[in-house]
């Protein structure tokens, strides 16, 4: 049988869109990562919010380094995330 990969969607505007497709977990993060610091760097961000569960969960740390210069808060997970692959999650949002 041949492996499905996994998708990474983006919620932008009230509407999911994909942004990447690949089979390897890490490779997801690294996206995630990269447009966290992207944000991170036009924006001073104050507070970041983030939910998370999974395997990514383990991975959610390299985000967390990004803006650790804010004040962050882990939320409990919710249903509506911003950046979902398959069965696992993490939502970052901010202010």
């Amino acid at each position: 049988s041949a492996f499905r990969p996994y998708v990474l969607y983006q919620k932008l505007h009230g509407n999911w869109e994909t942004i990447k497709r690949g089979r390897n977990i890490n490779s997801f993060v690294s996206e995630i990562s990269k447009r966290v610091e992207i944000v991170n760097r036009a924006k001073e961000i104050k507070t970041a919010y983030i939910t998370h569960h999974g395997a990514l969960s383990k991975s959610v740390r390299k985000i967390k380094d990004i803006v650790s210069n804010t004040n962050i808060v882990e939320t409990n997970p919710s249903l509506v995330t911003h950046y979902l692959l398959g069965n696992n999650y993490v939502d970052f949002a901010f202010l």
